[in-house]
């Protein structure tokens, strides 16, 4: 599959371990600058008393922290060319690498989350207490009007798709490279567990609401799935996808209608190939 050629610009100074390495060092150089210009035999370019005070050293001071500010800033400039810039394009690269499956991931994950909220009712607030479920097939939709439908296979189908794209991207020789904050963003999380998890205790509560003898709630964590939208959302601005995380339920029959042509013109193109691949390994 070829891969997106994207750039990303973007800084994120507070994410990455290499960028706040790279402030802090930063922050220093800028000290050792202030103690170089101050030991300097140089004379002032504007001769005044504030000036003076903080530029100006007699030339028999001691030199000491001129001289480790000299130093500090020449393992500075070694600093920059050697590791920073390194880091800097290698995590360039892993995220260019894994832009594709951290697409379906984010994308597939949203899709999963939002079927399953819509097959469930929860307390209000919500406090992890599911009350009941409804499994039905839904048709919603993105932003950009593309709709979309799920049920309970579907659900299960999505979950593959998810784990299949997570797997990519762990598995990336680039990624395991890459910066420590980056690759702990996803492995903290592992989002497929997490959502076979939620699938179990979506089936689990589906049975304690058939059976009208048990008082036995299901719960879940919230804090976990705030958490993988939050790793998600935080990984789509590292990336610049702009994916979209608002889908709405739709009754349009318009809607259902397009839909049910998509999945059928699927299931058509799967029977052509199975044909050809039939025909093919026979000859």
């Amino acid at each position: 599959m070829k891969q997106s050629k994207k750039s990303h610009t973007k800084r994120h100074i507070w994410f990455y371990e290499f960028e706040r390495l790279w402030l802090l060092l930063t922050l220093l150089n800028l000290i050792a600058l202030f103690f170089i210009i101050r030991g300097s035999t140089a004379p002032l370019i504007f001769d005044n008393d504030i000036l003076r005070f903080l530029f100006y050293s007699p030339e028999s001071s001691d030199k000491t922290l001129y001289n480790i500010a000299i130093s500090y800033f020449a393992a500075y400039i070694f600093y920059i060319i050697q590791v920073y810039y390194l880091e800097y394009k290698k995590t360039q690269k892993a995220l260019t690498s894994i832009d594709i499956p951290a697409r379906n991931l984010i994308n597939q994950t949203n899709m999963f989350l939002f079927a399953w909220e819509t097959f469930t009712k929860r307390n209000s607030p919500d406090d992890g207490t599911i009350l009941g479920v409804d499994i039905t097939t839904i048709y919603y939709k993105d932003t950009s009007g593309f709709v979309m439908s799920a049920n309970k296979e579907e659900l299960k189908s999505i979950i593959k798709r998810i784990r299949d794209a997570y797997n990519e991207i762990i598995n990336n020789s680039l990624f395991e490279q890459c910066d420590n904050a980056l690759r702990q963003l996803l492995l903290q999380q592992n989002i497929p567990d997490e959502m076979e998890d939620l699938y179990k205790i979506l089936l689990s509560a589906e049975m304690l609401a058939q059976d009208s003898s048990t008082t036995i709630l299901e719960t879940y964590s919230i804090y976990t799935v705030d958490d993988i939208r939050t790793r998600l959302k935080k990984l789509d601005s590292l990336l610049e996808l702009n994916s979209d995380f608002n889908y709405t339920i739709t009754t349009d029959e318009n809607d259902i209608r397009q839909r049910k042509r998509v999945d059928l013109m699927g299931l058509l193109m799967i029977h052509e190939n199975l044909n050809y691949f039939s025909r093919l390994y026979k000859n």
